[in-house]
């Protein structure tokens, strides 16, 4: 008999969080011969909600199954979110997060995953961070010591990566979406970045494009204007609204100073998977770059990792359980205190996360221009490594022996009978 599994996830959402979501639901309709698959949509934050498309087959096998709410008879509920969200509404309840990117997460996410009979964690970062995060319980009133918050002991905890998949990101362009979105790019030999440029200050924002953006620029900056690389950004500060824009620009325009160097060019707007793809593979992408402060898993590097070509990435968080040492250029740094100007409800301000060595990430940046070919051959083998390990299919697999090894905890809740009563006659 299939047991009923209820998903809350952000699966409308544009978002990180919302991709994942998709990605699930669609290893739970993989697996329909065992589950009966209920769907919640939520918000997350202000991002768009328009990533379903129900004249898309795939869309519409998740959008058919959303239902208004929760149904505490499921069999399985899993809440994809942060843990302080987590709430129980099945009766094997599943909290599922990528976690956090710093090194300490708040009191609150530990009593989310308190609440859960399994946390999963999409990488091993996330779940170290939430194990190693504890905190001293203090009676309000006496100020005194009365224990400590952390893990409870018999929770169980799993890591479940975000699979790669390869029916849409290969090491070639589909011609049936937009191959041109780079014609306007006149430099052939370009980096790439993807990913959000949020608040924070010169060098505190999470993903650290500003700091980026200026070491590129001074790495090449005295190199011939035609003998230059580009810089593309694929962001967006979470909308795809003009102001939005015009704010990128302006921050750009504030860390180059006037100076002359090389081209920045900025992709603001919705790509589709098929069109990101294309961009990855764009014969004029020659590398993907990122600062990141941290991450939980760091998606769009598992989806570039399977073109072929090079990786230059900080060596912290969740994408060092995909980018191999061996075979993508990993930028060593320190652990720094958090910035006031990104502290927030679950980045807490004891917390810390990484900045790459600039001067060393320089010379990674200029020896990918310079010695191109010992890079791509070294990418190439990262991408035999992630088709191995670490794409989709691996995933469903990995989810479907999570699910089955809590079979026998699973239990039946007890059922109302009705009762059959024989009808009285009233005595007068």
């Amino acid at each position: 008999m299939k047991k009923k599994v209820t998903l809350v996830a952000p699966v409308y959402t544009a978002s990180g969080y919302g991709a994942h979501g998709r990605d699930i639901a669609w290893a739970l309709i993989a697996l329909e011969e065992k589950y009966d698959l209920k769907i919640v949509s939520t918000a997350w934050g202000n991002t768009p909600t328009n990533a379903l498309n129900k004249n898309n087959p795939n869309d519409l096998e998740i959008i058919k199954r959303i239902v208004p709410k929760t149904d505490a008879n499921d069999d399985i509920f899993i809440q994809l979110t942060i843990p302080n969200e987590f709430s129980r509404c099945g009766k094997y309840n599943i909290g599922f997060t990528a976690g956090i990117e710093t090194d300490m997460c708040s009191p609150t996410w530990i009593e989310g995953c308190n609440n859960m009979d399994m946390l999963l964690t999409t990488s091993k970062h996330s779940l170290s961070v939430i194990e190693d995060s504890v905190f001293d319980k203090v009676n309000k009133n006496t100020n005194q010591q009365e224990g400590t918050l952390k893990l409870r002991d018999g929770l169980r905890k799993e890591i479940l990566f975000e699979g790669v998949d390869t029916t849409i990101y290969t090491n070639k362009v589909n011609p049936e979406a937009d191959t041109s979105l780079l014609d306007g790019v006149k430099e052939d030999f370009c980096y790439l970045f993807v990913g959000h440029w949020l608040n924070g200050s010169f060098g505190n924002d999470r993903k650290n494009v500003g700091a980026m953006i200026k070491v590129f620029f001074d790495t090449f900056k005295r190199m011939p204007a035609q003998n230059r690389p580009a810089l593309i950004l694929k962001t967006s500060g979470g909308n795809y609204s003009v102001g939005d824009l015009s704010e990128i620009q302006s921050k750009i325009r504030s860390i180059l100073d006037g100076e002359a160097g090389p081209n920045i060019y900025i992709l603001h707007g919705d790509l589709s998977d098929d069109e990101m793809n294309n961009l990855y593979n764009n014969s004029k992408i020659k590398a993907m770059i990122s600062f990141t402060k941290g991450e939980g898993y760091g998606r769009p590097l598992a989806e570039f990792s399977v073109t072929g070509k090079p990786i230059i990435a900080s060596n912290w968080s969740g994408h060092i359980d995909f980018l191999h040492p061996k075979y993508s250029s990993l930028l060593p740094g320190r652990l720094e205190p958090i910035d006031r100007s990104v502290l927030n409800d679950w980045f807490i301000q004891e917390s810390k996360w990484f900045t790459v060595d600039y001067m060393y990430s320089a010379g990674v940046i200029a020896d990918v221009f310079t010695r191109y070919s010992k890079h791509k051959e070294n990418a190439e083998k990262q991408r035999v490594h992630t088709l191995a390990h670490f794409t989709f299919e691996k995933m469903v697999d990995k989810l479907e022996n999570l699910l089955d090894s809590i079979e026998t905890e699973v239990q039946d809740q007890p059922k109302l009978n009705k009762l059959n009563l024989p009808k009285l006659k009233l005595i007068e």
